[in-house]
């Protein structure tokens, strides 16, 4: 298939709405309510001690009583030795007054005591009492769990990439190995591999302008079939706008330049909500239409380049490894 071929294809095949590979899933309450766990515990009892803090507040105790430091050192306790507490509800308070609970992690001891008084009062002026009337529960645990759940390492888009290769025999090819002599591998440049891209860019004599637009880019990834390199860049966008768009025009510039060596390519690996808008949609708004069509002028000007999806860079690879490429 040509590049203008695989861009209709990966239309044709678009990114699944739901993608599990990038699945960052994490549960941190029990099932069933009638189960409980360290956190569902602590939780409970950093309620109970904020209620004995209002207690006392409004018995007029104040910040140097030994009842009130007692419970300010216990709710300290359960701040600093709890793994998921930064969830509850009190922990995402500090946030209403421009603290985080990771900048709390980074007070001394004194600093935090003075931090965890002051927080308690406002809380319980402001929202404790609101949430008693409402019924405090551990699902705020795991709400809070899953609204980070972007924060969290796991599956990448280049590990994605890397993963569709090895199932297709492709391997990453070995620091003791030649780059010229070696076929049907890969590369990372990003990923440790900079030595080897660099040497492949004396040897080869590649002026890379696709990739000087960012000072010292690097690209993504390097594979190698039947003689041919395909120099990629990866991008996973959910949605438009903002920075989302710069992010758009780097990639789409890409593919704007081809090599003078007739066996060098360049590759987007285009992924996400954002590659069906772009590639699969048949009702494109006026900005998404002009990006597309800057896509389509970029590939008729440069054969040899290709911009495709998952499911098109699947068809590219196994197309170049039957004989459709050089």
């Amino acid at each position: 298939m040509t590049n203008l071929e695989l861009l209709a294809y990966s239309g044709r095949h678009p990114v699944p709405l739901i993608d599990s590979y990038y699945n960052k899933d994490k549960i941190v309450i029990t099932l069933a309510k009638e189960q409980s766990n360290e956190l569902m515990r602590a939780n409970a009892r950093l309620i109970e001690l904020i209620t004995v803090f209002n207690y006392l507040n409004g018995e007029g105790l104040q910040e140097n009583s030994a009842e009130i430091q007692k419970v300010v050192e216990n709710v300290v306790k359960i701040l600093d030795d709890v793994n998921g507490i930064n969830y509850s509800a009190f922990s995402q308070f500090f946030m209403v007054y421009n603290t985080t609970y990771s900048s709390y992690r980074e007070f001394d001891g004194a600093k935090k005591r003075r931090f965890v008084y002051a927080m308690l009062l406002r809380y319980c002026e402001e929202r404790h009492g609101m949430y008693l009337s409402h019924g405090y529960s551990d699902a705020i645990l795991q709400v809070m769990c899953d609204n980070y759940s972007h924060k969290r390492n796991s599956k990448t888009t280049i590990d994605k990439i890397t993963d569709t290769l090895e199932s297709l025999g492709f391997r990453h090819l070995p620091e003791t190995a030649s780059f010229e002599s070696a076929d049907n591998f890969y590369l990372l440049p990003d990923k440790g591999d900079a030595g080897i891209y660099h040497n492949m860019v004396t040897s080869l004599s590649l002026e890379t302008r696709a990739l000087q637009q960012e000072q010292d880019k690097l690209p993504d990834f390097i594979i190698k079939i039947d003689g041919a390199y395909y120099i990629g860049e990866a991008k996973m966008m959910k949605g438009s706008g903002g920075g989302q768009d710069k992010q758009l025009v780097e990639i789409i510039n890409f593919i704007r330049y081809q090599e003078r060596q007739p066996n060098v390519h360049y590759v987007v690996y285009f992924d996400g909500e954002y590659a069906n808008m772009l590639l699969s949609s048949t009702d494109r708004s006026p900005k998404i239409e002009r990006q597309y069509q800057d896509i389509v002028k970029c590939l008729t000007e440069n054969p040899k380049n290709f911009f495709v999806n998952p499911d098109g860079f699947v068809a590219m690879l196994n197309d170049l490894c039957n004989g459709g490429g050089e």
